[in-house]
């Protein structure tokens, strides 16, 4: 298998040449760079960190999405073949890998510079139900569960489908619990509090319940919490910018 500093040096060696055939439209002749004359277990990684690549270099959402879906297809195709289990699961979970990321970055809630459209949302919905899926058949824990059923209810809260998305963090929630993750248990607790504040029925207790949440995790006080503290104010003003963020 190769090591992970090997699948580093080899990407960092096929990047330039990679990019630049994206940067001169040629997109097939990159993906078809990418793949030749390497182990499967390379290309898989290679395909996280050329679908990285398009979001945070190029802010080229669309062209991320095709090369997550690319990768996904290539991971799980050369996963079937391979006759190693370890080495399967380890092309798996870095479908998981390259389809959780690809849906995160659709989520219109990190105040990113780029531009999400409402097709993106649909594709990513679809790549977050992909990383979920391989989660649970690889088993890799309450943590990774929790954050796929999260980015699932993010994407939903991100459509306007309060109760999918409450559903979902229900889930993340319970998963977070069951790990003794507090940190992690009170950012989904903060997102169904939002959920709850846009909704015309709940608008008074989902303000509450937010106004807790940040509390908590400013009592906290760890870097985890902080980030997630910075993450939900940063959700609540760019999710609904019409109407003031929660002070």
């Amino acid at each position: 298998m190769v090591s992970q500093s090997s699948d580093e040096s080899d990407w960092r060696e096929a990047q330039t040449d990679v990019m630049r055939l994206v940067e001169s439209g040629n997109f097939p002749a990159a993906i078809s760079y990418l793949e030749a004359g390497k182990d499967a277990v390379t290309v898989s990684a290679n395909y996280i960190r050329f679908a990285q690549s398009l979001y945070k270099e190029r802010k080229d959402v669309s062209r991320m999405l095709d090369a997550a879906r690319r990768g996904i297809a290539y991971s799980l195709d050369a996963a079937a073949r391979n006759e190693l289990e370890v080495t399967a699961a380890r092309l798996k979970e870095n479908a998981k890998t390259i389809a959780f990321n690809a849906a995160a970055n659709c989520w219109p809630g990190w105040g990113d510079d780029v531009i999400i459209e409402p097709t993106h949302l649909i594709e990513a919905v679809d790549l977050a139900g992909q990383c979920l899926r391989l989660v649970e058949e690889l088993k890799l824990g309450n943590i990774r569960l929790g954050r796929a059923y999260w980015l699932i209810g993010a994407l939903a809260l991100a459509r306007g489908l309060g109760g999918d998305a409450d559903e979902a963090f229900e889930h993340a929630q319970s998963a977070f619990h069951a790990e003794g993750a507090h940190a992690s248990e009170l950012m989904v607790q903060g997102y169904r509090a939002l959920s709850r504040m846009h909704q015309p029925r709940s608008q008074d207790l989902g303000a509450v319940e937010f106004g807790v949440v940040r509390q908590r995790l400013q009592e906290d006080g760890s870097k985890e919490a902080l980030f997630y503290l910075q993450q939900l104010t940063t959700a609540d003003r760019l999710l609904w910018p019409s109407t003031p963020a929660t002070a």
